[in-house]
């Protein structure tokens, strides 16, 4: 064979070697590359992550698909200022949204409230169901289930109690005669506000919601304080001098009474108080709290000497009592 001949083919058989070697490189570099299934648009790659979703509440995750296939939020490509044809909006999946915290119960509500009173002017108060049963002086009792009434009534003794001293009654508490405060509906008599079961050792104070508590209360305040009194040592033997001449308890004549005849010189705030010198003293007690004054307190009246007769008693009988303080139930008398 020719030289020049072996020459051409041994160019050609370099030629066609340096082909085939370049073809296998571009193969090998194809097949390093993901490759995606035209049909359903999805990474056979095998190092794809997982979409996971939490929040800060830990609430229960929406139920991810245990699949390969890549999950896509649908968004826009250009974002479009909201119409009344476009106004579906992408899912907010914020994980810094702070829990949602519900508003405690009435029933929570009055509990605290209770809780805080007794707390603060050491006594016991009961109401709802707690009071089933209850009876005092031959009088059943009734139950007063609706929360919201209990609430106000609740509102109202907290309001009432700050009226008086710091400290008055965890006084007479001290002294051995703690109370105890029943809310209830009704009594088992029609008319009947308040009734109190006053001993040396306890008090129980028992207040129909049906009327107006602030009255009712102090009215039965008075009753726990005359007891405290006595309990003291001091009495009121003198307290008949301050009636008419000859007047005797429970005896009414409409005509010695402030609210029948609303005349200052009336002796007795209402005909009660003439029931007994202790719903005199207490119905006059009511009267010394009351938001408005009565003009039977103008001073020098049967009514007003009577009403300085108990602020006297209890300057005298408490030591969280000042005379030259003017506390709230002596601030129509000086």
């Amino acid at each position: 064979m020719p030289k020049n001949h072996s020459i051409l083919i041994a160019k050609i058989l370099i030629f066609t070697s340096f082909i085939f070697f370049l073809w296998g490189g571009i193969i090998e570099a194809t097949e390093n590359k993901t490759v995606v299934d035209p049909k359903k648009a999805k990474s056979l790659n095998p190092t794809e992550e997982k979409v996971n979703i939490t929040t800060k509440d830990d609430a229960s995750l929406p139920n991810v698909p245990e699949s390969s296939e890549e999950i896509v939020p649908t968004t826009p490509e250009t974002p479009s200022t909201p119409t009344e044809e476009n106004t579906q909006e992408t899912p907010n999946f914020n994980v810094n949204t702070p829990p949602v915290v519900s508003s405690p119960s009435i029933t929570d509500t009055n509990n605290n409230l209770r809780n805080t009173i007794q707390n603060n002017y050491n006594i016991t108060i009961y109401y709802g169901n707690e009071t089933n049963g209850y009876k005092v002086g031959g009088l059943e009792t009734y139950v007063e289930e609706d929360e919201y009434t209990i609430q106000n009534a609740l509102t109202s003794l907290s309001n009432t109690l700050e009226l008086y001293p710091f400290g008055f009654f965890q006084e007479i508490n001290r002294s051995g005669i703690p109370l105890t405060i029943y809310l209830i509906k009704n009594y088992s008599t029609k008319g009947v506000t308040g009734a109190t079961n006053a001993f040396n050792t306890k008090a129980d104070i028992s207040i129909s919601l049906e009327y107006d508590f602030a009255d009712s209360f102090n009215h039965e305040v008075f009753h726990y304080i005359e007891k405290y009194i006595s309990k003291q040592g001091d009495n009121f033997n003198s307290w008949n001098t301050l009636n008419p001449n000859n007047f005797k308890y429970n005896s009414i004549n409409d005509n010695l009474s402030y609210n029948r005849t609303f005349s200052s010189d009336s002796p007795f705030v209402n005909n009660y108080a003439q029931t007994s010198s202790e719903e005199d003293r207490a119905s006059t007690f009511e009267y010394m709290m009351a938001k408005t004054k009565a003009s039977c307190l103008n001073k020098d009246k049967t009514v007003w000497r009577k009403a300085d007769f108990l602020a006297q008693k209890i300057d005298l009988a408490f030591t969280t009592v000042s005379p030259n303080t003017t506390e709230y139930w002596e601030r129509y008398l000086y």
